[in-house]
């Protein structure tokens, strides 16, 4: 139900959003990571996005970056994280709003994940080099950093 009202209420909520983001370009910390298994890349859509990207959320106060993306992939995936590898820290500015993005990898030993239904609507793994047709402008940002 919360899924439906969510899918509802995307695109007015999506507007005001980067209303603010314009208005008062806020900065934003945060982490990505990009999950493979034998040279297919896992994608997560998210319920208030429209297309697929790497799982990954904001840092909480006080929290290091890599506790936020190993917190993040559980919460999101319930995939428990040992030794994610950090690849490149850079500043988004998409939707003209400063994100300092902390990039990972990690590859994982199955294709196992069980998903977070309030957050994620969708998983899909495609192999690397399908990957960057299917991206959102953000993850596509992203996959550059990691290519």
């Amino acid at each position: 139900m919360l899924k439906k009202i969510i899918k509802l209420f995307r695109a007015p909520l999506l507007f005001f959003v980067k209303l603010y983001w314009r208005v008062f370009k806020p900065m934003s910390e945060g982490v990505k990571i990009i999950l493979t298994y034998k040279g297919e890349v896992l994608l997560v859509k998210h319920t208030y996005g429209y297309k697929f990207t790497f799982p990954g959320g904001g840092l909480k106060k006080g929290e290091s970056r890599d506790d936020a993306v190993k917190r993040e992939v559980r919460e999101e995936l319930r995939i428990s994280l040992t030794n994610p590898v950090y690849i490149t820290s850079f500043v988004s500015t998409l939707y003209h709003k400063k994100d300092k993005i902390h990039l990972y990898k990690a590859e994982l030993q199955n294709k196992e994940c069980k998903v977070d239904n309030i957050e994620i609507d969708a998983v899909t793994w495609l192999p690397l080099d399908c990957v960057a047709p299917t991206l959102s402008h953000s993850a596509s940002e992203i996959f550059r950093h990691y290519s």
